[in-house]
C-alpha cells in the first residue's frame, strides 16, 4: 500500500501555484507522516484480527461501545492520503513535470485502487455493490486532487470543513433510503463525502505548511481533544456509525493527536518501532 502512496521527495520541493508556504521540510516531518500511515495500518490490521478472534472489536478494544480507538485508523489513514498525494504532486511538479502529466500519474496511482478493491470483493465473495475501503480511497483521493487543482491555498481549509459539514448532512439526510447512492456512497461505511474531507484535511496541512508545524499541529491537537471532551461533557458518545459527530469529531481528534506524536524523535527504545511502523 505504500508503494502506492509516495512521500518521500526532493528537498526542493515547489507546489504547482508558486513557491512553498515554509522553507524545505527536515527529513523526521516526512517520517511523521510516514509513522501516522504506519500507526493507521496497524491500528485497522488489529482491529480486523480482534473481530475475526472475538466476534465484536469494540467490545474488546479500549474506547466506547460503538467507537474503539482503533476506528480511527480510518480517518488517520485518508488524511494522511491526501497528504500523500499533495506530496506527490508537489515533487513532480517542482522536477518541471507538466501539469497533465502529473494528472495523469495521480489518476493512474489512486485510480487503481477502485478495480483492485472490487477485485478483492470479488476473490472475498462481498457485495460487489458495496463501497469499500480501498474504492472510496481511490475515488476520494481523485476527487480531492481535483479539488485542491482549482481551489485556491487560502480557501482550502474552508473547503475541507465544508465538506465534512455537507457530509455529515448528506447522511442525516438520507438515512432510511434503501437507494444504492444514499446507502452506500453517502451513508455507508464509509461515507464518500465526509472521507472526501479528511482527505482535503490531509492536502490542507501540506499545502498550507501546517503539516511540518509542530506548535499548529500540538495546538489544533489541543482543540480536537478539548472538542471530543466537551461531547463527552454533552453527554454525547463517541460512536463509529453513523459518520456524524460522534465519529467525525474524535476521529479526527485522535489522528492530529497521533500526528503530534508522529513528529517527536522516536530514538532509543522506540527506535526498532519506529523503523517498523514506518
Amino acid at each position: 500500500m505504500n508503494r502506492l502512496m509516495p512521500t518521500r521527495a526532493p528537498d526542493d520541493i515547489v507546489p504547482a501555484e508558486g513557491p512553498p508556504a515554509r522553507p524545505a521540510r527536515p527529513p523526521a516531518r516526512f517520517d511523521a507522516l510516514d509513522r501516522l500511515r504506519g500507526v493507521a495500518l496497524v491500528a485497522m490490521l488489529v482491529h480486523h484480527l480482534c473481530d475475526w478472534l472475538t466476534g465484536d472489536a469494540r467490545a474488546f478494544l479500549p474506547g466506547w461501545r460503538s467507537f474503539a480507538v482503533t476506528d480511527a485508523a480510518a480517518v488517520a489513514f485518508f488524511v494522511a492520503a491526501g497528504g500523500s498525494m499533495a506530496l506527490f504532486v508537489a515533487s513532480r511538479r517542482g522536477r518541471g513535470v507538466g501539469r497533465l502529466r502529473v494528472a495523469g500519474q495521480v489518476a493512474r496511482r489512486y485510480g487503481m485502487l477502485v478495480p483492485i478493491g472490487l477485485a478483492l470483493d470479488w476473490v472475498m465473495w462481498r457485495n460487489l455493490g458495496m463501497a469499500g475501503v480501498l474504492e472510496v480511497l481511490g475515488v476520494t483521493v481523485l476527487a480531492g486532487a481535483a479539488v485542491a487543482a482549482v481551489a485556491p491555498r487560502r480557501a482550502l481549509p474552508a473547503v475541507a470543513a465544508g465538506t465534512i459539514v455537507i457530509g455529515v448532512l448528506s447522511e442525516r439526510a438520507v438515512q432510511g433510503s434503501e437507494a444504492w447512492l444514499a446507502d452506500e456512497a453517502i451513508a455507508g461505511k464509509f461515507p464518500v463525502v465526509t472521507y472526501l474531507g479528511f482527505v482535503l484535511l490531509g492536502i490542507t496541512a501540506v499545502r498550507t505548511g501546517w503539516w511540518a508545524d509542530r506548535r499548529r499541529v500540538d495546538a489544533a491537537a489541543v482543540v480536537a481533544l478539548l472538542a471530543t471532551l466537551g461531547l463527552l461533557a454533552d453527554g454525547i458518545v463517541p460512536a463509529r456509525y453513523p459518520g456524524s459527530v460522534p465519529f467525525v469529531v474524535p476521529g479526527l481528534a485522535l489522528t492530529i493527536i497521533a500526528y503530534a506524536l508522529a513528529q517527536r524523535r522516536w530514538s532509543g527504545p522506540l527506535s526498532g518501532v519506529d523503523a517498523a511502523i514506518r
